[in-house]
């Protein structure tokens, strides 16, 4: 049921994935598998807003930050 889960880097603000399969306390995020989601509507809501998501090249590192000094 559940695909993916997340710790929230707060340093670089994004979302790491984790490889675990339990939810702890540690868990920030996670998401479900796409059968899961229910089809698009016909009409949409006024005031309705796109979710955002996530850019498909971000990684563990996105800005740097956990990078190694270099000597």
């Amino acid at each position: 049921m559940v695909e993916s889960i997340y710790k929230y880097n707060s340093d670089c603000k994004f979302f790491t994935q984790i490889p675990t399969k339990t939810m702890s306390m540690s868990v920030d995020a996670f998401t479900i598998q796409g059968h899961l989601w229910q089809g698009k509507k016909s009409t949409t809501p006024k005031g309705g807003s796109t979710p955002k998501q996530p850019h498909p090249g971000l990684g563990p590192v996105c800005c740097g930050c956990h990078l190694p000094e270099d000597s």
